[in-house]
């Protein structure tokens, strides 16, 4: 086990939370329409969607389906894969990520019935009928913006060697780190930190699973410099001490339990890592441990999109509904609450998920089956210490209202007798928590006034006692009509302020209040009411196969979150499932029969895990199930083809992307059903596996299509078919092939394809639009047509020389490159990051007539920029940011900064002659330009988005300046650096023409509401002072927001 729950803490974390959401009147969704929104999706999502429409439609395909639940797509090669719905009761895009494919044979049994819980969010809000929590200071309302956040680790660690090479040995191997430790090193790695001695030492205890004696850790320093950000063979012993000297460390200061992979892997508990890190490595005190139960799901990735926003990592946690746990990195976020999670398995599975469902499709060391969706738990505000205290607080795990909830009074002015609550708290803290619990009163959000408060008490930490806090408030609400929350609070004795309780969202009081009457209510969300209304069932049922289920299951009580066991036969399976009030879902249930047996029993519970056992009844039934024939391997005969090697040697691959095909026929007089294995292993034994489960008719032929990625030049690899026996390589193998994988250069097409060329001879590449040879040894000599694109991109390694016919293009050696020239209306594609020690990038701009005065445009940069200028000359800019949008109307500030990856509307002021086209070049020096092909500014309903390659969405809003609005266009051409507006969600139908723009809470596009029209009109400033009349007013006027006609206007 890699994440451990200490068994005294059972109690106060019965309340987990899986973000769901249910709407009514659901209509299932096809494999073509599901096609259609994926493709949709890759085009607003992906930097290497294709800029024709109908390349991406080749590019997709569907590798796995669930009817009625989910599809899942892989986009070309390795370009990643998109999860889409087969409900549209749900979002229609479940998980998504950029690289790599989604790994159908090497899935964790029971991840179809976790992806089911993608279908629903928690709104628990609507539940509580609350708008909001917190004390709100009157700003506009509106929908605020989310940017989206690249990745910040950059490290591709895991729990072997060399990261464990200082763990205690076991009995027969060396112990793993710990996903805890790999998940904290990660995080500390990326802020270096301590940059001197670590605090104090670190006392020994006995690990308890190898029966060893940890001795005490001296304080020490960490040689940062030394540590890779992956690590290979090439890593020398220096750099591999360097790491797994942090891992001992972090894995002793949190108390690691070691183990040996076989045995589970090491674990400890989360809840020590605050102290650890505060006390030992000398983090900020700020750093807190955070229950997930605590709070709604809109909070709950609102404070880890906070964190993320600041430059934090999060240190974040969950378990299986078979109790496994996992300690991992949450690094990044994308626009709709995808959320970039690094799992500390050497980036394997890393990609973008909802907090709802964490579920890898293949795992690593410690790792356990079901997702990562219970119990989760993060660390919050983990940075160097700057001196911040953090203030105690207690979390509410439960509300019980004592006496009466219904309550008369004679009138208005009198209060009610009294009204009795009892809260179950705790202390999640290391320390004592010392203050006041209090309760405050609420009304639509705001915070009225605290009705009751407790003495000064305290509280001891992460104790397994039962704690309460009883509010009696006598006399209560004189002068109150209306709705009311009442919300349990605390206030730390060293302030004057009070907070909300962690939790208190989940413990709401519920007050109707008339002249007469008072009413009291909350949810008690142990109350468990579910039903089964239906299963779909396959229709024949044999022994040896794996089927899934389709369970319609409603809830008729209050919100649910827990788990479920479905036992078929003598065989039990447990999936994490959360229902909202009243709503209806359909879950898969998989199952394997082992037994042929006429009316085999099925039942469906709710699961206890905490007790292992089945607490509530569900529903029932009873199927038919057959004797399954099992045709042994043997029977089946097979051929391997590579269908992209070398035309001049058939045992060649040139790239590091290898396809291919099995012809299997299956010889036996019965039909074969059964998972078979395609494995790829090198020569250091590098292995990758795809498990597939193949139905081949007897006597027939079937095509087995296979795709590898990440090969490594100058390695022979033998591709292997084999009969699949539950665990790694141990079937038999049915056929094999050799390959050897030869260095090449790899040219990247405008239309979103690459192509693996030989080195030798002349080489074309006038077509492409980057070209990486970072794999060879080019020369002088080495005889090169270079691309007609002159964005183009020639990455080489650091010891080529660069060839005669590149002198002067855009050429990076290594990571470094001296000069790189851009224009933004030609298409481009970077392949990594690097150090531009000079870079300028040209856009034409349109004039916008003689009398406008200005150019506006839309920008989005890879570097920050040094200056801007208009046909070599300074120009006034003005620059926003997009900050919230309401009512189809997308509200922009005035910001003095423009950062790297982030989208901006740009405004070119007092331009003299406007009539003619200009040129606009943005300059930069000695500047970081990574390879991040896209920027979201996301909001509920429309995302701004700054792509720096050229982009093709199926529809997107676009700047007019002529009428200054987003328009909607279809399957526009977006120019490079720039920004567009895409609607968050797929209904295109009911998509609005226009978007109106409001700059500094002016809007612009208004008829009259521009300066040029003010001529006839007096002008006045906005303190109703007349500052001028007509055209000669206009002209002596400052830049600013005047009021001419009765109505507000720009200039």
């Amino acid at each position: 086990m890699c994440l451990q729950k200490k068994s005294t803490m059972k109690k106060t974390l019965l309340f987990v939370l899986i973000a769901i959401s249910t709407l009514a009147n659901a209509n299932p969704i096809g494999k073509q329409e599901a096609m259609k929104l994926a493709m949709r999706f890759l085009k607003q999502k992906q930097s290497t969607t294709s800029t024709r429409t109908t390349s991406q439609r080749n590019q997709l395909k569907m590798v796995m389906q669930c009817p009625k639940a989910y599809y899942v797509f892989n986009n070309g090669n390795g370009q990643g894969f998109v999860i889409t719905s087969a409900d549209d009761r749900t979002d229609a895009v479940l998980g998504y990520a950029y690289t790599g494919k989604f790994d159908v044979n090497n899935i964790p049994v029971q991840l179809k019935d976790l992806l089911s819980l993608y279908e629903h969010e928690i709104k628990t809000a609507v539940r509580l009928r609350l708008k909001n929590l917190k004390t709100t200071s009157g700003t506009r309302a509106g929908l605020s913006v989310k940017r989206s956040i690249h990745p910040l680790i950059e490290t591709r660690w895991n729990q072997g060697a060399p990261y464990n090479d200082a763990c205690p040995m076991g009995a027969f191997e060396r112990t793993v780190t710990g996903c805890v430790a790999t998940a904290m090193a990660q995080v500390m790695y990326y802020h270096q930190w301590p940059r001197g001695e670590t605090l104090d030492t670190i006392p020994g205890y006995k690990s308890p699973k190898i029966g060893k004696v940890m001795d005490t850790l001296p304080k020490t320093t960490f040689d940062w410099k030394n540590m890779l950000r992956t690590y290979d063979e090439n890593a020398n012993r220096e750099q591999k001490n360097a790491v797994a000297k942090l891992m001992k460390y972090c894995g002793v200061s949190t108390e690691m339990d070691y183990a040996t992979a076989k045995q589970g892997g090491s674990g400890t508990v989360a809840v020590e890592l605050p102290y650890a890190l505060t006390h030992y490595f000398g983090y900020s005190k700020a750093a807190r441990y955070a229950d997930r139960s605590g709070y709604t799901s809109k909070t709950w990735n609102n404070m880890i999109y906070e964190e993320l926003k600041e430059g934090r990592p999060v240190l974040y946690g969950g378990v299986t509904p078979t109790g496994g746990g996992h300690e991992f990195v949450c690094d990044g976020y994308e626009s709709g609450d995808y959320f970039h999670i690094n799992w500390g398995w050497s980036g394997l599975s890393d990609g973008y998920f909802r907090l709802s469902v964490l579920n890898p499709d293949q795992q690593g060391i410690g790792s356990f089956e079901g997702g990562y969706s219970l119990s989760q738990c993060a660390i919050l505000g983990v940075k160097p210490n700057e001196g911040e205290e953090q203030l105690d607080a207690m979390t509410v795990i439960d509300l019980h209202l004592r006496g009466l909830s219904q309550m008369s009074r004679k009138r208005i002015e009198q209060g009610f007798k009294s009204l009795s609550m009892s809260y179950e708290v705790f202390n999640y803290m290391l320390l004592p928590f010392e203050g006041q619990m209090g309760v405050g009163l609420y009304k639509d959000g705001m915070l009225m006034k605290v009705v009751h408060e407790s003495d000064v008490i305290s509280y001891e930490p992460i104790t397994p006692k039962r704690t309460f806090y009883k509010a009696i408030l006598k006399n209560f609400g004189a002068g109150l009509k209306g709705d009311y929350q009442l919300l349990p609070m605390c206030k730390d004795k060293r302030s004057n302020t009070w907070q909300l309780c962690p939790g208190a969202e989940k413990s709401v009081c519920n007050l109707h209040i008339t002249e007469t009457q008072l009413n009291a209510s909350i949810i008690n969300p142990q109350t468990i009411d579910l039903k089964l209304v239906s299963i779909d069932m396959p229709k024949v049922i044999k022994t040896g196969r794996t089927y899934t289920a389709m369970a319609k299951i409603k809830n008729v009580g209050p919100d649910f979150t827990g788990s479920l066991s479905f036992v078929f036969g003598n065989k039990r399976s447990v999936l994490g499932l959360s229902i909202a009030p009243g709503a209806t879902i359909e879950v898969p249930l998989s199952f394997q029969p082992d037994v042929a047996k006429p009316k085999t029993q099925y039942r469906i519970n709710v699961w206890d895990s905490m007790q292992d056992r089945d607490i509530d009844f569900v529903g029932k039934g009873e199927v038919d199930v057959a004797e399954g024939k099992n045709v042994p391997d043997a029977k089946l005969t097979a051929s391997v083809f590579c269908t992209n090697g070398s035309r001049k040697k058939a045992d060649e691959l040139y790239g590091t992307h290898m396809e291919g095909r099995f012809e299997v026929k299956n010889t036996a007089t019965d039909d074969y059903d059964r998972d078979l294995l395609i494995a790829i292993v090198g020569e250091k034994q590098d292995v990758q596996m795809k498990q597939l489960n193949a139905i081949i008719p007897a006597g027939k032929t079937i095509t087995l299509p296979f795709a590898f990625d990440d090969l490594i030049p100058g390695t022979r690899y033998i591709v292997t078919l084999l009969g699949y026996e539950g665990i790694y390589l141990k079937g038999k193998a049915i056929c094999n092939g050799a390959i050897t994988c030869k260095a090449a250069v790899m040219k990247y097409l405008s239309d979103g394809t690459s192509m693996a060329l030989e080195s030798e001879g002349s080489i074309d590449l006038t077509d492409a639009i980057a070209v990486d040879m970072h794999d060879l040894n080019v020369k002088q000599d080495t005889k090169l047509k270079p691309s007609n694109n002159p964005n183009c991109l020639y990455y080489l390694h650091e010891a080529s020389t660069v060839p005669e016919t590149l002198k002067g293009k855009n050429v990076i050696l290594g990571d470094e490159a001296p000069k790189i020239t851009l224009q933004t209306n030609q298409p481009i594609k970077m392949l990594r990051n690097f150090t531009a020690r000079e870079i300028t990038c040209q856009r034409p701009l349109v004039a916008n007539g003689k009398d406008a005065g200005s150019a506006w445009t839309t920008v989005s940069l890879p570097f920050v920029p040094d200056a801007m200028k208009i046909n070599g000359q300074p120009a006034e800019l003005h620059v926003y940011n997009f900050v919230h949008e309401q009512e189809n109307k997308l509200y922009f500030n005035t910001t003095q900064h423009i950062e790297a990856y982030c989208p901006y509307l740009l405004e070119i002021k007092h331009i003299h002659d406007a009539t003619a086209d200009m040129m606009l070049t943005i300059y930069g020096k000695d500047v970081e330009v990574n390879q991040q092909a896209k920027s979201v500014l996301g909001s509920d309903n429309y995302n701004f988005v700054g792509t720096i390659e050229q982009h093709q969405p199926a529809s997107a809003y676009l700047y007019n300046a002529a009428i200054n609005r987003f328009e909607l266009s279809q399957t526009p051409t977006i120019e490079c650096f720039s920004a567009f507006v895409v609607p968050n969600h797929n209904n295109d139908d009911n998509a609005v023409r226009s978007l109106a723009v409001v700059l500094d809470d002016v809007e612009l596009g208004i008829p009259g509401h521009t300066m040029e029209n003010a001529s006839r009109y007096a002008i006045y400033n906005l303190q109703g002072v007349k500052v001028g009349e007509g055209k000669e007013g206009i002209a002596r006027l400052p830049k600013g927001v005047y009021v001419v006609n009765g109505k507000k206007v720009i200039k």
